[in-house]
């Protein structure tokens, strides 16, 4: 994707800026797309100002 890119004015990207750019980018995508499909985490117990309280499972 960044070897199809136009040139801009101030030239291409060097190709170890172009490899750093690729290796924040892939495990960031990879993260997001993980965090999508997870479901948010209910624990069975629950601490309040009222004091500890038990979750009810509805499996």
């Amino acid at each position: 994707m960044l070897a199809a890119q136009l040139p801009s004015p101030q030239g291409s990207l060097d190709p170890h800026l172009r490899g750093y750019i690729l290796l924040i980018t892939i495990p960031v995508a990879f993260l997001e797309a993980t965090a999508q499909q997870l479901e948010p985490f209910k624990p069975p117990v629950v601490m309040g100002f009222s004091g500890v309280m038990r979750q009810r499972t509805t499996w």
